[in-house]
């Protein structure tokens, strides 16, 4: 019985050596990932901060550039101004609608109640006048 037991677990494939390996190079990947992400920000960073400090031989930019960054402000303004209003109306028109709507129900609710009445009284006089 021994001799079966050892037989059987020599013919068997481990699997943990090719897995602890996997998994130690998927681990050590990670952490080159992190660290050239880490690098990437530092550069990208640092990248725009010199983009954003002028350097001191270029030029301020013309006159005209700047009246017209000036005037797209003040149409971006404008435009911010006009879609508040906007937004304001159609609140006021929404509960309007929703006032309308609400009278219109009303009123269906009682042409079908009159329209009952109606047909109730034609019942009522037809059977006066059978009597």
């Amino acid at each position: 019985m021994n001799n079966r037991v050892t037989s059987d677990s020599g013919n068997t494939v481990s699997l943990f050596p090719f897995l602890a390996v996997l998994l130690c190079t998927m681990g050590a990947l990670l952490v080159l990932l992190i660290v050239l992400g880490q690098r990437a920000a530092e550069h990208a960073l640092a990248e725009a901060e010199q983009e954003t400090v002028a350097p001191l031989g270029i030029e301020q930019p013309a006159s005209e550039d700047t009246e017209a960054l000036a005037q797209l402000a003040k149409q971006l303004d404008e435009l911010r101004i006009r879609s508040q209003q906007l937004e304001q109306l159609r609140k006021q028109a929404d509960k309007r609608l929703r006032e309308e709507q609400d009278k219109l129900a009303h009123l269906e609710e009682h042409t079908r109640r009159l329209e009952h009445e109606v047909t109730r009284l034609a019942v009522a006089e037809e059977q006066l006048t059978a009597t």
